[in-house]
């Protein structure tokens, strides 16, 4: 396989990239665009261009974060990466949950007998999405499943996963890659270091949490975080997550929003009894300890690297994150886009 990335500027330039990098002789391509551009005109425009030039491409978008091209960091562009398969076959579909929606029918629709791995992007705020990745991983556990939830910049008001058809703030868009020649390797990155005092979880429903030790979840960020914190729920908390674990996996869950009755809603569920921590990002940790996880997937020769991660991380480490993010570049061409989950790599 081969992979292209570039930053969307105008048809044109679009059209002679995809023309030089001989990308119709091609029947297998993904296209995943991440936009830094929340308006719907502008990426939809993108993605309809793509299809145009490129009718036998499977296109999955979502807004983003920030967006990383060829080393470099952006905030308010449209990243575009072109995947290039000679032998894995691509199907992709958006699903829309304000519809009728099952996860049966991304069982009918996506996945082959020869399914290695699915990308998965979702809304950022409004759908449960563990809820609904535990029902994929059921169908086949040995299918990879990797992805992140759409960013708007930290505004947390709307936003969009695409294709070149629809988009909607209450979805996911996939992409099933499967072949018997496929190989894909997988891993997941945290090193937040937990602080204060361990806290159960009291009263939850699903990925609503009301209770921590039997008080109220907002009265308990402001008792260990400040006022200030408290004022500017939910974009404040990034850099203070709830740390959990989940099957011997250490996660991170973040605030997305405040709810009713002082609650707060978090990209990820809790379960009644839940041991937890309030988190903060070590540099050092964040950046030093790197080594291990690179020299794991060394070990496995790829040709591309996707990685999806979160908007946290962007923040704090700046420049740092780019020079982290050149070790796996060093891999293989990276697909990048900030917010959430696993990176993934295809050979």
């Amino acid at each position: 396989m081969k992979v292209h990335n570039i930053l969307f500027t105008t048809q044109i330039a679009l059209e002679e990239f995809i023309l030089k990098k001989k990308m119709q002789s091609f029947s297998n391509i993904l296209v995943q665009i991440f936009s830094g551009t929340t308006e719907p005109e502008k990426f939809m425009s993108v993605a309809k261009t793509i299809k145009a030039l490129l009718p036998q491409a499977e296109i999955i978008g979502a807004i983003t974060s920030g967006e990383i091209c060829r080393g470099v960091m952006y905030e308010g562009e449209i990243a575009l990466s072109f995947s290039l398969f000679d032998a894995t076959r691509v199907k992709s579909k958006l699903y829309a949950f304000d519809k009728r929606f099952c996860v049966e029918d991304i069982k009918h629709d996506l996945y082959e007998k020869e399914t290695k791995a699915l990308i998965v992007l979702s809304d950022g705020l409004r759908s449960n999405t563990e809820l609904y990745i535990k029902k994929l991983h059921d169908i086949n556990e040995d299918v990879t499943i990797a992805g992140g939830r759409a960013g708007d910049n930290a505004a947390f008001r709307k936003t969009y996963v695409f294709n070149e058809e629809i988009y909607t703030d209450n979805g996911w868009v996939l992409a099933s890659l499967s072949s018997q020649e496929l190989y894909v390797n997988t891993d997941y990155l945290l090193n937040w270091t937990p602080i204060g005092k361990e806290m159960i979880v009291t009263k939850c429903d699903g990925n609503i949490l009301y209770e921590l030790d039997g008080i109220p979840i907002v009265q308990v960020y402001r008792k260990y975080l400040g006022d200030d914190i408290v004022k500017n729920l939910s974009g404040s908390c990034m850099s203070f997550p709830l740390l959990t674990s989940k099957d011997g996996i250490e996660i991170a869950r973040d605030p997305i929003a405040v709810v009713e009755n002082d609650a707060m809603m978090y990209a990820g569920n809790f379960e009644k009894g839940d041991v937890v921590r309030f988190s903060f990002a070590n540099i050092e940790d964040l950046t030093d300890n790197l080594t291990e996880p690179f020299l794991a997937l060394s070990k496995y020769p790829s040709e591309a690297v996707y990685v999806y991660s979160c908007a946290a991380r962007k923040a704090l480490l700046a420049e740092n994150l780019k020079a982290k993010l050149h070790l796996l570049e060093s891999l293989a061409p990276s697909v990048r886009i900030f917010y959430l989950w696993r990176v993934f790599s295809v050979q």
